[in-house]
């Protein structure tokens, strides 16, 4: 027996409504509702991780790179490779 999407129900009448109000591939707007105010604070969160992060290391270390070597190109500066060769 193979399993059924959880938007096609079994009566034939219920599931051509569910595929013709959209409910199947969106959701419910409450769903949607819930999930964009819980995904908020995670993107918010990773957002201010990720900052205090690039600032630790850019006191550290820094994050950019000599301006010379920046213009000779990355790949021969700090890889000795040429990557495209004239």
């Amino acid at each position: 027996r193979r399993p059924t999407p959880s938007c096609i129900v079994r009566s034939r009448g219920r599931s051509r409504t569910a595929l013709r109000s959209g409910s199947c591939a969106f959701g419910e707007d409450k769903i949607r509702i819930d999930q964009t105010v819980a995904a908020l604070p995670v993107m918010a969160y990773s957002f201010v991780v990720t900052f205090i992060i690039a600032k630790v290391i850019d006191r550290k270390m820094g994050l950019r790179i000599e301006e010379v070597a920046e213009r000779v190109g990355l790949d021969q500066s700090q890889h000795a490779e040429s990557a495209y060769q004239a």
